[in-house]
């Protein structure tokens, strides 16, 4: 078991995952749509793996849904950085990793190309729930006060 943790730049989000097998068997899977693009994203996720996602700050935290509409990409509003894609169904997150946003990247294999416009929404939500992390944990941390 790998275990792998990342950040956006300023270190408003925040995670740490457990992985099933080493990192050089998970190939990052960029995606060609224009804001994963945009983004330089390469997701990777392990379904038999654990995820923890920690916000800091809320207010400095975008949950931002393109295309589909389905998902969320957590973005940080103060730096920039796309950390994660979560998806929820029924109360039950599951999560998949900007692994150029990991302190591993270096490590995985070579990122793969995806071209995934043509899947319908259910075709979509199926693939993630198959790939993606479903051990998912967000704590918000509360402001304290002054």
């Amino acid at each position: 078991m790998a275990k792998i943790s990342g950040s956006c730049h300023c270190g408003n989000i925040t995670f740490h995952a457990e992985l099933k097998n080493s990192l050089l068997e998970y190939l990052p899977r960029a995606c060609s749509c224009k804001l994963c693009r945009s983004h330089g994203a390469a997701y990777i996720s392990d379904h038999e793996g654990s995820i923890a996602i920690s916000i800091k700050n809320e207010n400095d935290l975008s949950r931002y849904r393109q295309g589909s509409k389905l998902a969320d990409f957590l973005i940080c509003k103060n730096c920039g950085v796309m950390t994660n894609v979560i998806y929820e169904e029924s109360g039950k997150l599951y999560a998949s990793i900007n692994a150029r946003a990991t302190d591993q990247f270096e490590e995985f294999g070579d990122p793969q190309r995806m071209q995934l416009a043509e899947l319908t929404d259910e075709e979509r939500v199926n693939r993630w729930k198959d790939i993606w992390f479903s051990d998912v944990n967000i704590e918000i941390e509360k402001p304290s006060a002054s």
